[in-house]
């Protein structure tokens, strides 16, 4: 039985992801995100990057997203405490972004060398802390390059 969201023409790929048919021929489309951005925000860096956990699929159809998207939203199982190791936690969650597919939206051209590099702004968030206002502004233009999908992944982040 096929969803009033599936078709067989194929959907428009999101800027930092890729467009995957469930199997050939059956119309249902599902959206792959994750993955390390290029410094303009035009195409992922480098695809190889991504997650191959399955968890960083989203189906077109948003009803069939919904147990997902909530899986996403749950963050950590233990969560931080004031005393714990920041680095650890700095790695667990950009582990858990990275499986989900929601890491791309941590990415922000390198304060260094923006036109060449991106950085995650979780485990090298130092980085951005010597010029907040640039930092800022490098978060406003990033964002405003955001499509739906990054959006999402944003708030799902």
């Amino acid at each position: 039985l096929r969803s009033s969201a599936s078709t067989k023409k194929h959907p428009k790929p999101p800027i930092m992801g890729e467009i995957r048919e469930t199997y050939e021929g059956s119309g249902d489309w599902n959206i792959l995100l994750g993955g390390t951005p290029h410094p303009k925000w035009t195409k992922l860096a480098d695809p190889t990057t991504r997650s191959n956990s399955g968890l960083n699929f989203r189906p077109i159809n948003p009803i069939l997203g919904q147990k997902a998207a909530i899986e996403r939203r749950k963050g950590l199982s233990k969560p931080h405490k004031a005393n714990s190791n920041l680095a650890s936690f700095q790695k667990n969650i950009f582990n858990h972004l990275h499986i989900h597919g929601l890491e791309t939206v941590t990415y922000l051209p390198n304060p260094r060398d923006p036109t060449t590099s991106v950085v995650s702004v979780v485990p090298n968030h130092a980085q951005f802390t010597a010029d907040i206002e640039r930092s800022l502004a490098l978060c406003r233009d990033t964002k405003s390059k955001f499509d739906k999908y990054d959006l999402q992944c944003d708030n799902d982040a």
